[in-house]
């Protein structure tokens, strides 16, 4: 019987390896139905964000960061851009090309915390989806260093959709929502300037939807 995300979470932290668990998960439950996150289409805040900007998205170059099973990449690169899209597990990145064999996206295994440094000054939109909150806090600021670093100064923009909660709501478990100000606050301190935050609700769950952009570093 395959272990929960939080057994192997805790598992991997003993062992000094904080985001191992990922591939554990990936390698431990061989069914795509099985993985938790798992809903064989993209997320819906994600279609509604694109859909409203599409003309801003056809011809530009998109990385998909922590893409998982490659469903949110599928439907951006379906839009007209040109998608790059990386998760730390290998296995999950060997199923994304099973998945989708005849497909536009380049699919890559990488660590958000270390990037490629072609991924650098390289993409116009650079979208994470409850990979930030999926860490542990300890590393939340160093993803969004990640994702910061791989935007095109002045016109890329990062996009951010994570679990959400207000000061009076507690944290949970993983994954852990995030506050606006950890928000503001991540993409700031990692050289970003927040364009909005916005709060959205679905299922009952607060969701936020963060755009940042990033100044031109001066000279």
């Amino acid at each position: 019987m395959p272990r929960s995300p939080l057994e192997l979470k805790r598992h991997h932290e003993q062992l000094g390896d904080d985001l191992g668990w990922f591939e554990s998960l990936y390698q431990e439950r061989q069914n795509d139905a099985d993985i938790p996150w798992m809903n064989f289409a993209p997320h819906p805040l994600l279609v509604e964000f694109v859909e409203q900007n599409l003309s801003a998205f056809k011809g530009t170059r998109v990385l998909m960061v922590g893409c998982g099973l490659g469903d949110d990449a599928e439907f951006v690169a379906k839009q007209g851009a040109t998608v790059t899209a990386f998760d730390i597990s290998e296995t999950a990145i060997a199923r994304c090309h099973t998945r989708f064999p005849d497909s536009l996206v380049t699919y890559e295994s990488a660590n958000l915390l270390e990037l490629p440094e072609h991924y650098a000054n390289a993409f116009d939109w650079v979208i994470e989806i409850r990979t930030i909150q999926s860490m542990p806090k300890h590393l939340w600021q160093a993803g969004f260093k990640g994702i910061v670093s791989a935007v095109k100064p002045n016109v890329g923009q990062a996009v951010s959709i994570c679990n959400g909660r207000i000061a009076q709501e507690s944290e949970g478990v993983l994954p852990l929502p995030l506050l606006e100000s950890e928000l503001h606050d991540g993409y700031t301190q990692a050289g970003g300037k927040i364009v909005s935050i916005a709060e959205h609700f679905m299922n009952d769950r607060r969701l936020f939807l963060t755009q940042a952009t990033k100044p031109k570093t001066p000279l």
